[in-house]
């Protein structure tokens, strides 16, 4: 039996409280921040674009990373490549859009010409377009941020009382709002909601689809489930692997093989806006990199270009590094001021939420539920450890985000008591995390220069 009080009798009201506590929250540690534009506001600069009609900058590019540089060369013979040079392979050598690897004499070369581009996924760009019709490249992004992510605490609400009427678990109403305390507060969720940014936009974004996405599940609307999860897609590009969901529910409520034979049209409508949504995605990359599946990483101006030339975007080569950024990379505590100093590439996601160790002795009777391990959570969280990039910079695990709200989703449903035990964690979770939304980007002396994971003295 669901134990309702009147919280979840209005959830609208209760909805809306949530929102407005969370981003006057937001707002207060957000501080001077929420009065203009991040200096790191890549959307903006995206939806110039697509409302110009083109896929590359059509404004001078600021100074700062994760801009992807196309080069195109005309040759003394008659010859035009665009691409990029491979430094790996020699200095000379240039890799054209096509994929060959192309010998240039420096002296051969006619006329040289640039073209930058944003490479992340473009929905919140999308999102941004009526503030940037009005706005320009002064767009608020960092309020846009803050916004969003008070919305996905209420939306986050409004899927725990879902998920409740489907039967997936019975927990009362304080439990759920704690739980909602825990993932606005308690997770590196708090510190990517307070500064705007590229990055942090993304993953608030991408939460955004998701939650509406897993709330399209459990209502069983098929065509909504797919555009959500096609939004969430060109918002974060891992989010696609959670898409087993869907089928995943149809088995439990149907009865296995023969409820997901029964179901051809309803995957045919959960399938039209999805593909149509990664046939956008396929087009824009063609359009500037000459493959569908390119999104351009490759052609980014980082320092950490020559890992990608040799090793690719994904690889187990990276896989030891990123298990640390996720599982035990630790701050280095001293006897003298600050007294604690945090790695760029974050600290262990059991460190900044230590509420998920009551996962570990947890155990679900619902068989829906259990699948998510291994619909979900595993395929998302196995894509971010064999990518190029740990999450650097960042205060925590911030690709953990990808994943969070399926872990919340996997605490309401276990076995865990939420008693006195998950206070003190939550509280604990919530102070670990504030310090983080205070300090990141802000007090440096906690965040030393350097691309370090392990202190040595």
């Amino acid at each position: 039996m669901c134990r309702s009080s009147e919280l979840s009798r209005n959830p609208a009201r209760t909805g809306a409280a949530i929102f407005l506590i969370v981003g006057l929250a937001y707002a207060a540690v957000a501080g001077p921040r929420v009065l203009g534009p991040s200096k790191n506001n890549h959307f903006a600069y995206l939806a110039r674009s697509h409302l110009a009609g083109t896929t590359r900058l059509v404004d001078p590019r600021p100074h700062g990373n994760d801009w992807a540089r196309v080069l195109t060369l005309s040759l003394e013979d008659g010859r035009t490549l665009s691409g990029t040079y491979w430094k790996t392979r020699g200095p000379n050598t240039f890799k054209t859009l096509d994929g060959r690897f192309v010998e240039v004499d420096p002296r051969r070369i006619r006329t040289r010409a640039e073209a930058w581009y944003v490479t992340f996924p473009p929905m919140p760009a999308w999102m941004m377009m009526p503030g940037v019709i009005v706005w320009g490249l002064g767009f608020n992004d960092v309020l846009f941020t803050l916004l969003f992510s008070a919305l996905n605490a209420a939306l986050l609400w409004w899927l725990l009382l879902l998920a409740r009427r489907r039967g997936l678990f019975d927990r009362t109403d304080p439990e759920l709002l704690a739980l909602v305390a825990l993932f606005s507060f308690g997770t590196v969720n708090f510190f990517s909601s307070v500064r705007g940014e590229v990055w942090y936009t993304a993953h608030v974004v991408g939460l955004t689809w998701t939650i509406l996405y897993l709330m399209a599940v459990l209502r069983r609307r098929p065509a909504w489930a797919g555009f959500f999860l096609g939004a969430a897609f060109l918002s974060r590009t891992p989010l696609l692997f959670m898409g087993l969901i869907y089928p995943a529910w149809v088995w439990h409520r149907d009865g296995g093989w023969a409820g997901i034979r029964r179901a051809w049209r309803e995957a045919l409508w959960h399938g039209i806006p999805l593909a149509a949504l990664l046939a956008v995605a396929m087009a824009l990359n063609h359009a500037r990199f000459g493959s569908p599946f390119d999104f351009g990483h490759q052609y980014l101006e980082i320092a950490w270009r020559r890992r990608m030339e040799q090793h690719g975007l994904f690889s187990l080569e990276y896989l030891s590094r990123n298990l640390s950024a996720m599982l035990t990379l630790l701050p280095r505590f001293t006897a003298e001021a600050p007294f604690v100093r945090i790695s760029p590439h974050g600290m262990a996601l059991w460190l900044t939420t230590p509420v998920l160790f009551l996962l570990v002795r947890a155990s679900w009777t619902d068989p829906f539920v259990r699948r998510l391990w291994w619909l979900g959570v595993l395929p998302v969280a196995a894509w971010a450890l064999l990518y190029q990039n740990s999450g650097f910079v960042q205060f925590g695990y911030r690709f953990s985000l990808d994943f969070t709200v399926l872990l919340i989703l996997l605490l309401a449903a276990s076995n865990a008591r939420l008693g006195r035990a998950f206070a003190v964690l939550l509280l604990l979770s919530i102070a670990v995390n504030l310090f983080g939304a205070i300090t990141f980007g802000r007090f440096h002396q906690f965040y030393p220069g350097g691309g370090f994971f392990f202190f040595v003295t």
